[in-house]
């Protein structure tokens, strides 16, 4: 009677600690259940919380990127994409040269020329230098487009320039098939404060 007592008169949170291990001892495999679904739903969460970061970093980052590309410009580039006219493409040449190695230049606006290619079928390849401030160009045969700088990698709706990741200089290409119209047009479109210049050679 005496143990009995001794035991009984221990503290709330001594009884509760014996009851417990006996819990865990008798019903062990429910205590490994708890935990197996504990750790699941850890990973499962850390997981889920990692994908959202990723996701987050990404969009901030891409927001960053116009932000840095906006000052590199001095200019609200979108307002210039929209403002450039949609004309037709054999009312505003400006120039007609022919197929050669000679280099073209221009500024800022629209700059559309023609090139004159003969009567002999081939590839026609334009090397073209953006230099710094960003345009675009846009080659026409048969009023098609055959080529354009929306080919280079990471041009900016078509315009590539060395201050983004396109770089300022490259090549573009079009199988010139000598049926229909004996030239092409080539329309360069600047922004403010902008110099280019390309060079088409004859279809080879």
């Amino acid at each position: 009677m005496s143990t009995t007592s001794e035991h009984t008169k221990r503290k709330w949170w001594y009884r509760w600690i014996r009851s417990t291990s006996w819990f865990s001892y008798r019903y062990w495999w429910f205590v490994w259940l708890i935990f197996s679904c504990a750790i699941a739903l850890s990973m499962y969460f850390c997981m889920t919380a990692k994908s959202n970061e990723i996701c987050d970093t990404e969009r901030t980052q891409e927001r960053l990127n116009k932000i840095h590309r906006s000052l590199l410009d001095c200019c609200d580039c979108e307002n210039e994409f929209s403002s450039v006219p949609d004309e037709t493409i054999q009312d505003s040449v400006s120039n007609t040269f022919g197929c050669d190695s000679e280099s073209r230049s221009g500024g800022a606006g629209v700059t559309t020329n023609r090139h004159d290619l003969g009567n002999d079928p081939g590839l026609v390849h334009v090397h073209y230098d953006m230099k710094n401030v960003i345009d675009k160009m846009e080659i026409f045969h048969n009023g098609a487009l055959v080529a354009s700088t929306f080919d280079i990698p990471n041009n900016q709706n078509g315009f590539v320039g060395e201050n983004i990741a396109s770089g300022c200089c490259g090549t573009v290409s079009f199988n010139y098939s000598a049926s229909g119209d004996k030239f092409c047009v080539v329309r360069i479109t600047g922004l403010n404060r902008t110099s280019w210049s390309y060079s088409l050679g004859c279809p080879k």
